[in-house]
């Protein structure tokens, strides 16, 4: 019994001391295993985490480009994001003729964003043959808000009617 009261006093220990409100975004694993008596056995592992609240009014306004691995925006070309409701926001791809805005989906409870499959525009800027340009996000990897870094990451997948042209990460951090 003595095990056992130690290992939930350890467990209590590491949940409050070992992050702050708002402060640590990073998992941590906790495994806690029952002493076999005399012959069980009991292993428990629980993924906790802590994530910074996310603020809706944070994702509006100016952003700069950090990374567009699509070469669509250059580092340090500013992108305003407009505030759509309490869990989306929206902003322009200017690359795109007829731009419509691109709407980004923000799970309030964990920070991880999606975008719907949606038109962009009529074409691409760059080339005018790629028609009814498209843009879809929603692998869990690099696509999430990080509130305390003020920084928004989309994993995008970009098509037109012609095909796809792969997926590419795009980082934006409030101005």
């Amino acid at each position: 019994m003595k095990n056992i009261i130690t290992n939930c006093f350890l467990l209590a220990t590491l949940l409050t001391v070992g992050c702050k409100k708002n402060e640590n975004r990073y998992p941590f694993n906790v495994e806690i295993t029952k002493v076999p008596y005399p012959t069980e056995k009991a292993d428990i592992s629980k993924r906790f985490s802590a994530i910074d609240a996310y603020d809706p009014a944070l994702y509006a306004g100016d952003f700069v480009v950090v990374k567009d691995d699509f070469n669509d925006f250059a580092p340090g070309q500013t992108i305003r994001l407009t505030q759509v409701s309490n869990s989306s926001f929206s902003f322009i791809d200017p690359y795109a003729t007829s731009p419509l805005p691109i709407i980004v989906n923000v799970n309030t409870v964990n920070n991880i964003t999606s975008i719907n499959k949606q038109k962009i525009g009529k074409a691409f800027v760059w080339d005018l043959s790629y028609i009814n340009p498209n843009v879809a996000a929603t692998s869990l990897t690099d696509n999430f808000v990080s509130p305390s870094d003020k920084t928004v990451t989309l994993n995008m997948s970009y098509s037109a009617d012609q095909g796809g042209f792969g997926t590419y990460v795009l980082v934006l951090k409030k101005k």
